[in-house]
């Protein structure tokens, strides 16, 4: 890497496949640490570098998605990849580059003219050594300076949103809801999916106690008995898709549902949220994040995140502390600005 005292320090996200599969939830944690090192050192942009191993056909499958015919070669254009286009559409990122190898990347910004902060640093080998969406570093930022930088979509993708809830939703509150339904090769539904029948319990309690329409966002099949709610709007039947999905986040009026990655949107937000995540999962790495607590040290005491089973009563209980508090202004406040 180039030492150019003159050039002002640009943070360079690296996501080594080797050492973790890519997902939404890790690459919105990645970005929230780049957004860090950015406030930190003063650099409104950011940058990512993704590599692998060629002959590791795991990762790589991962990478390309249903789009197999891609030639990869050092720094190809990470919008050719889908799962990378919602990293291009957030605010702040300049550029994302993808190498065959490791190899390929230390070139890359041993010859660049940038600045370049490498995040997570490499070590005495050019390597990375790290374990990915974890947000120790963003909770250090935060103990030291006592906010966190958020995340938020580029414009397009936020104008199709604010129009989605002027359109559908005002003059009742928007509450964007996403419950996880994902079915295994095998036919089977994941073990730390959703309970439906919890959430339709829910809408419909909540269609005689408040004034919302919950904007259900995801690709997932939702049950048909909870689509016709009179209070229930499925956003991909408007046309939505992974980054509008993602804009209505920051917009809404809260964000509830179940631990998945367009949650951590919300989780690096001001937005009050309300997520239920399987006590069997992840047990580990949750405590470590969390230790006992059911909120994450940069958290609103609006922002909470239960390792519990969600039930209709408990959601219900859990919403309405939210509701009662009052937040039209500051969502006034976040969907006009």
């Amino acid at each position: 890497m180039i030492d150019n005292s003159s050039k002002k320090n640009s943070p360079f996200g690296i996501w080594d496949l080797n050492l973790s599969p890519i997902t939404i939830g890790g690459l919105l944690t990645l970005l929230g640490e780049l957004k860090v090192l950015g406030e930190q050192h003063q650099a409104t942009e950011v940058e990512l570098g993704i590599s692998w191993i060629p002959d590791n056909s795991s990762p790589l499958s991962n990478l390309l998605g249903k789009n197999s015919q891609i030639s990869f070669t050092k720094s190809s254009a990470c919008s050719e990849v889908p799962l990378l286009v919602m990293l291009l559409d957030m605010e702040g990122v300049a550029a994302c580059h993808l190498f065959r190898t490791g190899t390929d990347l230390q070139e890359f910004l041993s010859q660049t003219t940038k600045c370049y902060i490498t995040w997570p640093p490499l070590n005495s080998e050019g390597k990375v050594d790290y374990k990915y969406n974890y947000t120790h570093l963003i909770q250090k930022f935060f103990n030291e300076r006592g906010y966190i930088p958020t995340l938020s979509s580029k414009t397009a993708s936020r104008q199709w949103a604010m129009d989605l809830v002027r359109d559908r939703v005002l003059p009742s509150s928007p509450i964007v809801v996403h419950l996880k339904n994902y079915i295994r090769a095998s036919g089977q539904p994941d073990w730390y999916n959703a309970q439906m029948e919890e959430w339709q319990a829910f809408f419909q309690m909540a269609r005689s106690r408040y004034d919302v329409k919950f904007l259900l966002i995801g690709n997932e099949a939702i049950p048909q008995n909870i689509q016709t709610l009179p209070n229930v709007i499925v956003t991909q039947d408007l046309g939505s898709n992974l980054l509008k999905d993602l804009a209505l986040i920051p917009l809404s009026y809260a964000f509830m549902g179940v631990a998945s990655g367009p949650s951590n949107m919300a989780i690096f937000n001001r937005v009050p949220y309300l997520i239920y995540k399987n006590p069997e999962h992840h047990v580990e790495m949750m405590r470590k994040e969390l230790g006992t607590s059911d909120k994450f040290v940069f958290a609103t005491p609006y922002q909470r995140f239960y390792r519990r089973f969600e039930t209709s009563d408990d959601i219900l209980k859990e919403f309405d502390r939210i509701w009662q508090n009052n937040f039209t202004s500051d969502w006034k406040t976040r969907f006009e600005t």
